[in-house]
């Protein structure tokens, strides 16, 4: 089983917008999303099993027995826990149900290649682990983040067992000491004092997988920036190649899923690739930005998040601060 460290639990969750639930809604808070909006042009509205409506927002959820209304020249596409994505179009309403859209007439099926089904679903599955099947919303600023841009980025997990260190060059600084322990503050298992901003691991001792490591850069004796990252499995790794092939597709519902598992999976330099991708294919999205904005915020890159951000809110995003549960 992977085990990551991903923030899906705290107040800079990256990667799904809100649903807006009412009293009548605590049926769907209680039921599992079977599907997540991929895509949504034009003003497309989901109705739960009340009655009570709301809007289809990229990365939100959609439950069973939802009905889905769509004005003239609007459509949408729904990936499926079973692993199916379908385009819906030229209806008024749809029924979604956990197998699909119905009627079958109102969907035409969206081709992903055979891996990226599985994609489907695991995204899925991680959204009802940490998040109980409920969405929850993108904080208005970013909760402490790193002060400078660093790498590997704060709680993400790296896809080598030789990762590059990073960070920006401080004035007047002649030296740098970068020192490497295990998370439970272990002995040092890697030290070195470099002149050079950016080194690779080069330790005696070979970094494990699926372990966690901390590592801290000092200037004379005072700490510039500590950290964590982790080392990802042949598992991850391997899901990671398959999801960059997919992402080399031009087609945003594609790119988005990719970048939505590889941050799901802690890979967040990876997954920062392809939200600045999905700005450039979708500009008129404000949910990339916003994601985006995020991922900026805990690589450190905070002009980057800023702009993000102000792109997000002119499009029409609305950022709401959510507290840790």
């Amino acid at each position: 089983m992977l085990r990551h460290q991903f923030a899906f639990r705290s107040r800079f969750i990256v990667i799904i917008v809100s649903l807006v639930l009412s009293a009548s809604g605590s049926l769907a808070e209680a039921a599992k999303p079977v599907g997540r909006f991929l895509e949504v042009t034009g003003k497309v509205r989901v109705l739960d099993v009340a009655g009570t409506p709301r809007d289809a927002e990229v990365f939100g959820s959609v439950y069973a027995d939802e009905a889905v209304e769509l004005p003239a020249n609007s459509f949408a596409v729904v990936s499926f826990r079973n692993g199916n994505c379908e385009r819906i179009s030229d209806v008024a309403k749809a029924t979604i149900k956990e197998s699909g859209v119905e009627p079958a007439s109102a969907a035409k099926p969206v081709k992903l290649p055979t891996k990226a089904k599985k994609f489907v679903g695991d995204s899925l599955a991680e959204l009802e682990k940490n998040a109980g099947g409920v969405t929850v919303t993108r904080s208005a600023g970013p909760v402490k983040p790193p002060s400078i841009a660093v790498s590997p980025i704060l709680g993400s997990t790296v896809l080598t067992t030789t990762p590059t260190f990073s960070w920006p060059a401080t004035k007047d600084a002649k030296n740098y000491e970068l020192v490497l322990k295990g998370a439970r503050g272990e002995k040092r298992l890697w030290s070195l004092d470099t002149k050079e901003t950016q080194v690779n691991y080069a330790g005696a001792e070979k970094l494990r997988e699926d372990k966690e490591y901390r590592w801290e850069v000092f200037v004379t004796l005072e700490s510039l920036w500590n950290g964590s990252f982790r080392i990802g499995t042949t598992e991850v790794r391997e899901a990671a190649a398959d999801l960059v092939e997919l992402a080399n597709d031009s087609e945003p519902p594609l790119v988005a899923l990719a970048a939505i598992r590889l941050e799901e999976l802690g890979l967040f330099a990876e997954s920062i690739r392809q939200y600045e991708r999905l700005v450039k294919l979708a500009p008129r999205r404000a949910e990339f930005p916003a994601a985006l904005a995020e991922l900026y915020d805990k690589a450190g890159r905070a002009a980057d998040a800023t702009k993000a951000r102000e792109l997000a809110t002119q499009l029409g995003y609305s950022f709401t601060k959510k507290t840790a549960p």
